[in-house]
Parts: C-alpha cells; structure tokens; sequence
C-alpha cells in the first residue's frame, strides 16, 4: 500500500486567514469562519460580484476566503484561481501565498506548492509552512529535504505533536528507524495523538525487526481507516514473525470483515495457505487500471517474501523481496518493508 499521510495542511487554513477573518466579520458573512460552505461560498461570491467595488484588503480577503469554501468541497483549481487574485490584489503576502500552495499540492502539483511554500517562508518563516513543505516533499520520496523541513517546524514550535509525526515519517522514509521511533514517540507525548500515530511507530518497529513492540502499535490502527485491512496483515505477520501464528490470530485474520475478497484478500489467502505465492502474483495482476495492477504486483512479492520468511524458506524470500524493490516506489510501505527485511536476510 501506498504510504498514506496524514496531512496538517487542512488545519492550517484557518490559522493562515485567522488575522483576515477578524477584520472582515463586520463586513459580510464572507469569512472562512462560517462553517456552512455553501453560504460561505454564496456570500463571498455576492461581495465579490456585486456592485460596490471593494477597496483596500477586502478583495484579497473575499478571494481567499471563497477560495477556502472551494477547497472544502474539493475543486482546488477554483480555489487556486481565487488565490491567484487574492495574490493579484495583495501581492507577497505570506499567508495567502501558503493558503494556495496548500491548494496546489492537495490539486497534486506538488512542485508548485512547494514554490509558493519557499515564497512564503522567504517573507516569513512560519512552522506550519515548514511542515507543508515538508509535507509536498514527502509526496516525492524526497527525504532528506523533508526531514530539514521538519526540523525547522520543530525548531519554530517544539510543542507540535504533529511536527514530530511528520519528522519521524522522514525518517523512517530514509531507514532511521530508531530516530523514527524516538520522532512518534514525542508526537505521542504531545496530545492529542491519533491512533495513525501509534500505526506509525508499529510499521517502524515492524521495518527494525521488533514484531514484539510492533503488535500492540499496529493494534490501534484506525478501524475507520480505509487501509485496516492492510494493517491487520502487517498485524498478523508480526504475530507469526514473534512466533504467535496460532489459532487464534488466524482466525482473526481470517473472520476480518477489513479484508473482502478483492485485493488485498488474495494476500490473506496466501498467508492462511489457502493459494501459493505464485498464485498470488497471478492473481495481483487481475485489475484493468495498469497503475493499480502495477501496485498490487509490487505488493504481491512483499507479502510473497514475508510468507516465506514464516516458513523458513529464505533462498525464496530473499528473491521475492528483491523483486519487490524492483517492482515498489519508495512511497509503498512495502518498499521499506522489503529493505529491513532484506538487512536481516543478506539482500541488496
């Protein structure tokens, strides 16, 4: 599965505009505080499109704010377009210049946030706008430069949780796991702490080979989370991997109503020996999107070489996760999966 993250950008919005906002209350209801989007957007669009020409910082204001009621609803190229004229009338502002990478990067274009990202903190640096920075990078793979971001979030405001959640999702990203660990052990420290938080640390253990403090962690993985079904696998072969393949785990896995009978339940059935690892590569190619096909396929000798490992067949394990490497973008948990396993095995 693809590495999921688990965004601060929707909580900076407010805090961007927050100094706007309680300028322009007085004025209309056209403040990204009204929390009905659809009367936000219809109020913004009457004070933009109506007749008496707004003056000073009004329109950038009004733009933003509507952009923000654009963002809720997910059409980021009109929430882009409305910070482009909030910029328009308002230029090098900072916040708006952060407003709208966040726009930008959950649009997917992740070079262009991080370029009014870099604008921004060039005006004024700001925690918030590290970690989003960071935040675009790690969307990348790139590590290291996240990582710096990161540190400099950290450095702003040491009293983030989320700083240190991100930190350590940098440095699990480049094989630190220990410093990753340390990293969600201080985002746990600084409530509240999300359940995704301790997942996180649990896949980091999981990467260092400590199935036993693994377990527990992946444990409180969001049940609400599309990819539980996934953490309940990683669950269960760290149960199997610490030397818990009993029946009751199996069972568990089995009875999971996480995991239906598409993708990943082959990869269930291959762990309870229900269908081989070559059927499992078959049947990872079973989709008409290539991308997702391509996916499963990078995932399907991960969990090809983990079931291997449980049965002590290494020669076989060591191949399939070296096909994983091949197969897996660094941002697919199994990519880092296989490079732990394959420092314990003897591998690239």
């Amino acid at each position: 599965m693809h590495r999921t993250l688990h965004l601060l950008l929707i909580f900076t919005m407010a805090a961007l505009l927050a100094p706007a906002a309680a300028a322009a209350r007085e004025a209309d209801a056209c403040v990204p505080a009204v929390r009905d989007t659809d009367a936000l957007l219809a109020a913004c669009t009457r004070l933009i499109d109506g007749r008496t020409p707004l003056r000073g910082d009004a329109p950038a204001r009004a733009h933003a704010a509507r952009a923000t009621a654009w963002g809720r609803k997910g059409e980021y190229a009109r929430a882009i377009a409305d910070m482009d004229a909030a910029l328009a009338a308002r230029p090098g502002d900072a916040g708006n210049l952060s407003l709208r990478g966040i726009f930008k990067h959950l649009s997917g274009d992740f070079d262009g946030a991080m370029a009014d990202y870099s604008a921004s903190l060039r005006i004024r640096p700001d925690g918030d706008t590290y970690a989003n920075r960071g935040e675009s990078r790690l969307e990348q793979n790139d590590f290291a430069p996240a990582l710096q971001d990161f540190k400099l979030a950290v450095e702003i405001n040491p009293g983030s949780g989320g700083y240190y959640l991100r930190r350590g999702l940098a440095w699990r990203g480049l094989g630190q796991y220990d410093r990753a660990v340390r990293d969600f052990d201080a985002a746990i420290e600084h409530p509240p702490a999300s359940a995704q938080t301790f997942c996180d640390r649990g896949i980091a253990d999981f990467y260092d080979g400590r199935f036993a403090a693994a377990i527990p962690d992946l444990e409180k993985c969001p049940r609400d989370d599309e990819n539980y079904g996934y953490m309940m696998i990683w669950r269960y072969i760290a149960q199997a991997r610490n030397g818990g393949d009993g029946p009751a785990s199996r069972g568990e896995l089995d009875a999971s109503r996480a995991i239906g009978s598409r993708w990943p339940g082959p990869v269930r059935d291959m762990l309870l020996g229900r269908i081989t690892p070559d059927a499992l590569l078959v049947a990872a190619a079973i989709s008409a999107d290539p991308v997702k096909a391509a996916g499963q396929d990078c995932e399907a000798n991960f969990y090809a070489g983990e079931y291997q490992l449980m049965r002590g067949e290494t020669g076989a394990a060591r191949r399939s996760l070296t096909a994983a490497l091949g197969k897996c973008s660094p941002g697919f948990l199994e990519y880092q999966g296989a490079v732990g396993e394959l420092k314990r095995i003897g591998g690239k």
